[in-house]
């Protein structure tokens, strides 16, 4: 994988980033970024300041991941470079890089790739644009 990859974690969960060093050992080369803590932000306060809508009901820890994902977006896009972004939970198939690389070289100009699957909920995304939107409805274990 050509790009600079970067995974997401807590200091104060490190069996996260752990488990993700174990879980896909040798697949591909990345940092680690630390994460936002959601525990840590006061929400009122950025309510307040208008960074968060005031109707917004989301947990704490969800706040902290966006801005996590915004502030490495920004890097990126201060440094003119496509990254990649990781979850310390995510399980990464074992041709990710090779799979990744040839995506990327075939899929043309974008803006944005999701590398994601959630096991346990419903998913609507639109998978190719040729193809619109789709739902996904998962209830298989993922072999990586």
């Amino acid at each position: 994988m050509g790009m600079p990859a970067y995974v997401i974690s807590l200091a104060r969960t490190p069996e996260r980033m752990q488990k993700f060093a174990a879980e896909n050992e040798g697949l591909v080369d990345y940092q680690v970024s630390e994460g936002v803590d959601g525990a840590q932000l006061d929400l009122d306060q950025l309510r307040a300041e208008g960074v968060l809508d005031p109707g917004l009901t989301t947990r704490a820890g969800t706040i902290g991941l966006l801005f996590s994902h915004m502030n490495l977006r920004r890097k990126a896009v201060d440094e003119a470079q496509i990254i990649t972004i990781f979850e310390d939970d995510a399980l990464l198939h074992r041709n990710f890089a090779a799979l990744s690389d040839e995506l990327i070289t075939t899929c043309g100009e974008f803006d944005w790739i999701l590398w994601g699957l959630n096991l346990d909920s419903v998913l609507s995304a639109e998978i190719l644009p040729r193809l619109g939107p789709c739902n996904l409805s998962l209830d298989t274990p993922f072999d990586h």
